[in-house]
């Protein structure tokens, strides 16, 4: 039976010493990483903020909007906003036994808890976070039908006085400062205003970089087609 040559052969054609196919696998290889790293810096890191709300909708579950004494917010994992030791949320609700499974609200389909940490609990690696895990270990050998996974039931115990734990300095907040944040009040149509005003900037910023980078591929693949012709041409034998 007589071999049939994929588009009669061209793709073992000789381009700088190198078969065509060669040359369009490497081709392909390159673009591929290419536009990984487009998506990536142009779609998936701007879009930062929102990783933790992805990932939670993605394995349904609940999320934390995280805030601290300067009001920086940062949406995070149940576990990483609630648990006071690193493991697994299931395990820690079972462990608990009386979880609290109602969240503050939602966002978009992730139910959501809103937690003002002051005293930075939740920052790993901190002197305050050691107390609270030394007090806490202690406390689960000694109570082992009453545990405490969550720094909600922490806290319950330690305003009961079943716990007691010298903490540093507390930080507080004037509600001066909250409602400077938050102001009650706004003028609707201004407001409304602002924030159309917002978008199209960021949308005109996004649509020029999109612009750039498309003229950039675009560009590329005229290069890279116009050396495939010209090494054809200059490889061809009469």
């Amino acid at each position: 039976m007589a071999q049939v040559l994929l588009f009669n052969g061209a793709f073992n054609t000789l381009i700088f010493g190198l078969p065509a196919w060669l040359w369009v696998t490497l081709f392909m290889a390159i673009f591929l990483v290419f536009s990984n790293a487009f998506w990536y810096f142009m779609f998936w890191s701007p879009l930062k903020p929102l990783h933790g709300l992805w990932k939670a909708t993605w394995n349904r579950i609940d999320a934390v909007l995280l805030s601290d004494e300067d009001m920086n917010l940062k949406l995070v994992s149940e576990a990483r906003g609630k648990l006071i030791f690193n493991e697994a949320i299931e395990e820690a609700k079972k462990a608990e036994k009386d979880w609290r499974n109602v969240t503050s609200g939602q966002i978009g389909i992730v139910g959501t808890d809103i937690i003002l940490d002051l005293d930075k609990w939740t920052t790993p690696d901190t002197n305050t976070r050691y107390l609270i895990e030394e007090a806490v270990d202690e406390w689960n050998i000694n109570n082992p039908d009453d545990q405490i996974h969550s720094f909600s039931k922490f806290m319950e115990y330690c305003e009961k006085g079943k716990i007691s734990v010298e903490f540093p300095t507390m930080v507080y907040i004037d509600w001066i400062r909250l409602e400077a944040a938050f102001p009650k009040n706004r003028n609707k149509a201004a407001y409304a205003g602002y924030i159309r005003q917002l978008a199209e900037k960021l949308d005109k910023e996004e649509r020029s970089k999109l612009t750039d980078v498309s003229l950039y591929i675009i560009g590329g693949a005229v290069i890279v087609s116009a050396l495939f012709i010209l090494g054809k041409f200059l490889l061809h034998k009469p």
